[in-house]
């Protein structure tokens, strides 16, 4: 411990011949370590939800991360039928069977809302009326 630096703080070998400080993280942050080295990650966000399948076309349903969701599961009630939609895509993947059966095109998701719908394909996209549906998003 030195003069000024923060009581708590963690200190590492950055190489073989220096010492680094990782200052305190905030209360919303767990240390982890990535190659070796350790650092402060945030805790992801979780959230979820129902809804009921109105057969609208990119229908947006709010999910309250606050941030872009990294992934959402979606689950139809009667289990028939799951489905994932991630960050990096504007579709929805579907599973009917436990077999991978498509995707249909949809609005990206956003750090508001994620969206189902696609009039070519109500069922597949996740908005099939008046089926109930729970989803779970993680950001």
């Amino acid at each position: 411990y030195r003069s000024g630096q923060a009581t708590g703080a963690i200190f590492y070998a950055a190489d073989s011949t220096s010492i680094t400080q990782l200052p305190i993280g905030t209360g919303d942050q767990f240390l982890g370590v990535t190659a070796g080295v350790p650092a402060y990650k945030t805790v992801p966000k979780v959230t979820r939800g129902t809804y009921t399948g109105n057969e609208i076309s990119n229908r947006a349903i709010p999910h309250g991360l606050g941030v872009l969701p990294q992934i959402v599961f979606i689950l139809r009630d009667d289990g028939l039928i799951y489905f994932r939609i991630t960050y990096t895509q504007a579709a929805i993947f579907y599973w009917k069977n436990g077999a991978l059966f498509g995707f249909v095109a949809v609005t990206a998701a956003t750090a508001t809302n994620f969206y189902v719908g696609n009039g070519a394909d109500w069922e597949g996209s996740a908005n099939l009326l008046p089926q109930p549906y729970t989803w779970v998003a993680i950001g």
